[in-house]
């Protein structure tokens, strides 16, 4: 959803979007692919119409470890 790169999984449950960080074996630190999406993510779901709220986590035992840069 919202054409993401693979660091971001979006996932519509009804109106509720969930917004999935995607890098568990390095704590969902953010690089430059994750970083790039989630400044694309926000003007995408900014426009959804049928969005109502957004949840956002981590995959893994981790939400973010910071940034990996």
């Amino acid at each position: 959803m919202y054409d993401m790169p693979d660091e971001i999984d979006v996932r519509a449950d009804g109106s509720l979007r969930i917004i999935t960080l995607n890098r568990p074996d390095d704590l969902n630190a953010v690089n430059d692919p994750l970083h790039a999406g989630l400044a694309r993510l926000w003007p995408r779901l900014s426009a959804d119409r049928d969005a109502r709220a957004a949840v956002i986590t981590g995959a893994g035992r981790a939400f973010s470890a910071g940034g990996d840069f």
